[in-house]
Parts: structure tokens; C-alpha cells; sequence
């Protein structure tokens, strides 16, 4: 159901990703920013759409 934990280094390094791209592609903004507010307890589902996104 995806409430499993992720690695949550893992998950930092793809969400850093997403807010440098978003310099470049604003579009992606909303989506980053909401993904961020999960940095310090991510699951696998918030792991899966922030890989869909990247």
C-alpha cells in the first residue's frame, strides 16, 4: 500500500534533483515542492511519484 518506509538519503538525493531542475522547468515546481515536504519521513509511495517526476 506503499506506507513502508524509504531510504530517506535515497529519497533527499532524487528530491535535490527535482528543485535544481525546476531553475530550468518551472513546471515541475508544484510537484517538487510538495514532495519536499516529505524529506524527513518518505514512503515507498512518495519514493515511486518523485521517480516519476524525475
Amino acid at each position: 500500500d506503499g506506507s513502508e518506509m524509504a531510504d530517506e538519503s535515497e529519497y533527499r538525493q532524487i528530491v535535490g534533483s527535482l528543485l535544481y531542475l525546476t531553475a530550468t522547468r518551472p513546471d515541475i515546481m508544484f510537484a517538487s515542492s510538495l514532495l519536499a515536504r516529505f524529506m524527513h519521513n518518505p514512503t515507498r509511495k512518495h519514493m515511486g511519484t518523485a521517480k516519476r517526476v524525475l
